[in-house]
Parts: C-alpha cells; structure tokens; sequence
C-alpha cells in the first residue's frame, strides 16, 4: 500500500499549483480536518507525565537536641516581681518578655518556671530556629527578678564531606557563608541543602547538627552525597498522532556536571513508527549559589505525513532556539515556587511536495514568557500528606508568516500575524483519603488575545487531555480540559488502580471569521487505568477510555474507545 503511495506521490509531481488545492481538499475530506503543521506537530512531542513519580523530598537537616531538663519536683513557691531576658538577639527582649509576662506577681514554682523558658524556646522553633532554647540559669533571685537565658545556637565548628560530582568551591558557594558565631536558621540550611541535593552530580545533601564544646554552640556537619555521571530515561508509548505515528519512543540522556559546576548536558529524541523525529540539544548552569540556574537549547523536528495525507508528499519541519533563567523564590519540604523567564526562537515550515512548483509555507515566531510553578505538601490530618503542583505562564509573542500568499490569506481570515498575548495555567492535587485510596485532580486552561498560530494552541484530546479522544483533536486558541481520578493501591503491591472521567471545552477561534461554522466544542469521556511499578525506577500504564455524549473524532477515523499504553525506564 505505501509503494502504491509513493508511486502515486511522484506520478503527481508535474501537476499545477490548482491541482494541489484538490489534493488538499480530498484528503482532508478523508480525514475531516486540514493537514497537521509543523505547529501541529511541535505540540505533540512534549515529554509525556510518567508513570512513576518523582521521590518526594527526604529531610535535609537532623538535629541532635540535648536532652531537656527534668521537671523540678520542688514545691517552694516565690513571688515574681520582675523578669530578665539575656542572651536574645532574634526576637526583642520586650517581645519574648510578653510570652512569661503572666507570671508577674504570681507565686510560682520551679517547675512553672521552666515551662515558661519553654514557651520561649516553641516561639524560636516555630520560626525555624531548632536548637535554640530558653533556660534558666544558676542565678539567686534578688528582689523577685528572675532571669531566663536564651541560648539561640550559634555556629561553632563547620564541617563539610563533598563526595559528589560538583567540585567543592561550587559546593561552599550553594551552602552560602556559614560564618562561625551565626545563629543556626533551619529554613535557610534546608532551602540551601535541598537546592544542594537536585543540584546535577549531587544526589542528597544533609546537615547533622550536634551540640558543640562551648555553651549554646551548635557544630554543623555537612554531608553531599554524590549523583550518577549519566542519567536520563527511556520512553515508550503510543501517544501519538495517527498521521505521524501513533507508537513513539523516546530518551533523555543528561551528563551531570561535566565542568564540576553542578551544570548539565542534556540530549533528548523522539521517534515515530511514521516519518517522524525530533531531537534536542540543551544545557543549564547554576550562577553563583543562590539557586538561580541559567541555560539554552536547540531542537529539532522533520515530519512526513502518512496516511489520509500521504499522497500530497507533505512534509515539514521546526527549529526552536530557546535561552532561561530560573530562580527559587522559596524551596522547602513543603511549599516551593519557582521564577522562570524563557526567550524562544521558533521557526516552522510546510511542505506539499506533490505539485510543481512545490507550496510550501514559512513562519518565524518570537516567544518571551515569565513562569510561576508552586509544587509541595498539605497537611491533611493524617500520615499522608496531599501533594500539589500548579503553573501559570503569561507569555508574549510576535508571529511572522513568511510566504506572501499565507499572510494574504490570513489577513482576511483569521489574522494570526503579528504581536499576541497567551496566558496559561495548569495544577493537580493529590488528596489521600486512607493508607489505600486517594483523590486526584487537574485543570488546565487558556486564554488568549487573538487568533492564534498552530503552535500556540491548545488541543483537546490526547492521553494527558480527554483520553477517550486522539491527540490532537480539537485544538483551539481558548479552552480547559479537567480531570478528576479516584485511585485505589493495592496492597503489598506494587500496582495501583483508577477510575477517571475527563471533560474539556474549546473556542476554536478566539476571534470567529466564519459566521457558518461552529466555534466551540466540547468533549468528555471516562474510563479507567493500571500503572504498575515493580521498581521505583520503571513503570508501566494502561488506560482506556470511553466517550460520553454524541461527539464524535473528527481528526482521525471514529472510535468510540481508545487505548493508551506507556512504559518508562529512568536511570
């Protein structure tokens, strides 16, 4: 069948540019839509969401408390007439002396004495200093004054034990100027460790905190454990597009910290059962050690068409160049937000071959985009916490349609050329409701200032999308896709069960230009899914899906079910 195509491709060659408008027209009346573009395309090949999940944060600080003191089983009793707060800088004498103010005038004991210093000592843990504390000291109370001595943990020998791939000035630079005499801060240890630890060539950082040799001091013991020189994943799935290829597989090979900077090298390629490829080029390097990561990339896509398509000879392909900057503007076990700011050159160009002369189109498109992912922990009252993420991305951009007779036609359709304006936003939680069952939730949507190119658009269907439809179907300038799972763990096993229902509307145009034609669609489906993981690092996922209403594929041929299977490998 495909040498019938081809021979039939290459028997069309020498016919007009009027012949090639028919070609289009029948094919699409074949397949119900227009061609895929390399627009269409480039959405496609996003890395899909893998079926095991990343480890969540382990701790990063231990402390070694000294044992607190015994409740005094004295039960004399003295008038305090006055109170005396030394050895704080942290917080005002005037603030911590509020905490114990309601001894004033009371006849106390000792023993109510000490749980006073220890209202002082929750009030530095709850800010994040762990081993501070309040003690009373050996003191003769003159006058009813009674003293209480914070020892707020200060810095006393620093050790650190790098055994990983990033060489010890970048290391001493991330943990930041742990200055002998400074008050140990947990937060700013943890936020430092954690950037420490996810940093390529580290694979864990730890600080032990001990009591050291003079009074209140705290000696810190820093620990980086070293990362794999080579990592990266292995994909596979069918997860694609029926005119590029719906079985794909795909790899991420990163080399960690070549330079012994905590910088990474990144190659990632994708390919089809079709005429399909895409490759990757990336690289990111920390500035200073603050957290702030700057890199570039390089990539890029070639397609053919199959099926339908195939006897237009259509093909194209895209290059994007793309340059960042991201910060951490918190990073802790339990709640963090990250900054980026992203500058994409985008390129994309169509081919029909099967006519003389060729048509073909070219369009160039300049992308500035700012970022916001928040991703951590809720406390739920239980043993499990729920687990979120969220995105927003307001993105700025300039379409330039290179091939005359393309933007003439735009003008007077959908006037997609020139400056745009997209803003996107995406999360999911995670919600345990016992050891075995959880609630899982994501939305996603899109707004939009105008008409938008192909490669801007936000697509419908598709196994991260409403499942019970193709990739790719219904793409739009405008929409939302919501998903809503209930998941059942197995016990002692390394399997998890699902049931899910998807639903997701779509304003094809944001500005219509064809009063006939419908503008909107919606779609929703249900189904069910098997992720089975028999090691932390590989897992497999099955999902089917059934439409629900009367909608039907309008991308490809009907099928009222659709199947999707992936399988990963991480090393």
């Amino acid at each position: 069948m495909m040498k019938r195509a081809q021979a039939m491709t290459r028997a069309l060659k020498p016919v007009t540019a009027a012949v090639a408008t028919l070609l289009c027209v029948m094919a699409a009346a074949q397949a119900q839509v227009a061609p895929p573009t390399a627009g269409d395309v480039q959405r496609s090949v996003l890395p899909p969401v893998a079926p095991v999940p990343r480890a969540a944060d382990a701790e990063a600080v231990h402390v070694q408390k000294p044992a607190p003191a015994a409740p005094s089983a004295s039960t004399m009793r003295f008038q305090v007439r006055g109170l005396k707060i030394t050895g704080a800088t942290v917080f005002s004498n005037d603030m911590l002396t509020s905490l114990v103010g309601d001894l004033m005038g009371k006849h106390v004991t000792l023993a109510e004495l000490q749980a006073a210093a220890q209202r002082i000592t929750d009030q530095y843990e709850q800010a994040g200093y762990a081993v501070a504390r309040a003690v009373l000291p050996e003191q003769d109370i003159v006058d009813g004054v009674v003293e209480f001595l914070v020892l707020e943990g200060r810095v006393g020998k620093v050790s650190i034990d790098n055994q990983s791939l990033v060489d010890d000035g970048q290391v001493r630079r991330m943990l930041g100027d742990v200055q002998v005499g400074a008050v140990v801060h947990e937060p700013s240890l943890e936020r430092r460790l954690l950037l420490l630890g996810e940093t390529p060539g580290a694979s864990r950082a730890t600080v032990n905190l001990q009591p050291g040799a003079g009074t209140g001091e705290t000696d810190l013991g820093f620990v980086v454990e070293p990362g794999a020189r080579v990592s990266g994943q292995l994909d596979a799935d069918n997860h694609g597009n029926r005119y590029t290829g719906y079985n794909r597989v795909s790899s991420t090979i990163n080399v960690n910290s070549p330079l012994g900077l905590g910088d990474q090298l990144q190659v990632r390629s994708l390919i089809t059962d079709e005429k399909l490829g895409n490759i990757r080029l990336g690289y990111r390097l920390p500035v200073g050690g603050s957290g702030l990561v700057v890199g570039t990339s390089w990539s890029m896509l070639r397609y053919e068409l199959g099926r339908e398509y195939a006897l237009l000879d259509a093909r194209g392909s895209s290059r994007i160049t793309s340059v960042f900057a991201s910060y951490p503007l918190k990073r802790s076990l339990d709640t963090n937000l990250l900054a980026t700011v992203t500058y994409d050159d985008k390129s994309f160009e169509d081919r029909i071959e099967a006519v003389a002369p060729v048509a073909s189109t070219r369009k160039d498109s300049q992308v500035l985009s700012l970022s916001l992912n928040a991703y951590g922990n809720l406390n739920t009252g239980s043993l499990t916490p729920a687990t979120y993420a969220a995105a927003a991305v307001l993105s700025r951009g300039d379409l330039d349609i290179r091939t005359a007779s393309v933007r003439s036609n735009d003008a007077a359709t959908a006037r997609s050329d020139g400056g745009f304006t997209k803003l996107a936003g995406t999360g999911n939680l995670t919600w345990p409701l016992s050891t075995n069952w959880a609630l899982f939730g994501s939305a996603y949507g899109q707004l939009a200032s105008k008409n938008l190119d192909a490669s801007e658009k936000l697509s419908l269907g598709g196994a991260s999308g409403v499942r019970a439809y193709p990739q790719g179907e219904s793409p739009g300038d405008e929409g939302y896709i919501l998903s809503g799972e209930v998941r059942y763990t197995i016990p002692l096993r390394p399997v998890q069960l699902a049931a899910f229902v998807d639903a997701g509307g779509i304003q094809i145009n944001r500005n219509a230009y064809n009063a006939s034609a419908d503008n909107k669609r919606f779609l929703s489906g249900a189904g069910a899914s098997v992720t089975w993981a028999p090691l932390p690092t590989v897992g497999l996922k099955l999902m089917v899906a059934s439409r629900l209403g009367s909608e039907k594929v309008e991308s490809e041929q009907d099928a009222a079910t659709r199947w999707w299977l992936q399988g990963l490998w991480r090393f």
